[in-house]
This record gives C-alpha cells, sequence and structure tokens, in this order.
C-alpha cells in the first residue's frame, strides 16, 4: 500500500526523500488499520480477528522503526505526531485477546516499541507528547503481560529510557 516495497529497503531510502508528508502518511496509514475497515471481510489467524490488518500494523511499525533511526527523520515523525499513533497501535495490539504464544503479536509489540524508543529519542516535543498520550502506561502493560518474555523485557525498558531521559516532568503536568 502506502509503504510497497520500502518497508523492506528502509536502509536504502535516502533521508532526504524521507519528509513530513511522507511520516503524516504513514501516520494517516497506520490510524486507518488500527481503527480497521468494517467494509471488508472480518479474517481470523491464531484467534486474531482482522490478521490482514495485524500483518499491515506489523509492516508499519518495522517500517517506522527504521525510519525514526536518522535525526531528520525523526523531527518529520514529531511533526506528524507520531508517537501519538504508536502509543495507540500499542494500546490496540494490547487490547487483542491472543494466546501468549503469539509470535506475530509480540514482535509487533517489540517493534512498536523500539519505533516509540526511536521516535522519542533526543526529540523533546515528541518525549512529552508521548506521556500525554499515555505511553508510559501502555508499555508498562505490555512489560507485565509479556513477563517471561525477554525481548519485550527489553524493548520496553529501552522505550521507557529513551521516553523518560531528560524528560522535565513539570512540562507534562495538566
Amino acid at each position: 500500500k502506502v509503504l510497497g516495497s520500502a518497508c523492506f529497503r528502509c536502509e536504502s531510502i535516502q533521508v532526504d526523500l524521507i519528509n513530513l508528508h511522507v511520516a503524516e502518511r504513514v501516520k494517516a496509514e497506520l490510524e486507518a488499520l488500527i481503527e480497521g475497515d468494517k467494509r471488508k471481510e472480518k479474517r481470523t489467524h491464531a484467534g486474531v480477528a482482522n490478521f490482514d490488518v495485524l500483518l499491515m500494523v506489523a509492516e508499519t511499525v518495522r517500517f517506522v522503526r527504521y525510519l525514526a533511526l536518522h535525526a531528520e527523520n525523526r523531527l518529520a515523525l514529531a511533526q506528524a505526531q507520531a508517537e501519538i499513533t504508536l502509543t495507540d497501535a500499542l494500546r490496540w495490539l494490547g487490547s487483542l485477546r491472543i494466546p501468549a504464544h503469539n509470535l506475530t503479536i509480540e514482535s509487533t509489540r517489540v517493534n512498536t516499541m523500539i519505533a516509540l524508543s526511536n521516535a522519542t529519542y533526543d526529540v523533546h516535543e515528541s518525549k512529552t507528547r508521548a506521556v500525554r498520550a499515555g505511553a508510559l502506561r501502555v508499555i508498562s502493560h505490555a512489560m507485565l503481560t509479556s513477563k517471561q518474555s525477554l525481548i519485550v523485557q527489553h524493548s520496553g525498558a529501552r522505550a521507557l529510557r529513551n521516553i523518560c531521559d531528560v524528560l522535565d516532568a513539570n512540562a507534562i503536568q495538566d
């Protein structure tokens, strides 16, 4: 769809080609996927309704994970408020009623937390918006529900560290 084959060739994308327009398209696509398309027939796989939606969310967050490695891309993602969408994606993944061993959902959770970590790294306004969107609670919930998964624990700790690093607690109080 929006991402095409670029999902698998993120490292070859030139920074000057990634701009706010692309970041906004990625955000819009992810939001549409989270909401789900009511017109499509629901397909289930491993106890997950709309498995196609899950797969597209998985590809999208994996793309954002690598996209956010470059500082210029993080600024574009911040302008598109991608951290809010990533928090919503992680919340949606946590709401799925699935077996604990479902690797598709676990790897998507991990990639979403890493994408959130990368997107908020060294961008103060992204950190603040992520906290206001409930990222700390959602990440903590993912870690609590996957206590036996080392990769979930590591990714969650990394995301919490990057979001909270040099974050002024007074800046986020309402």
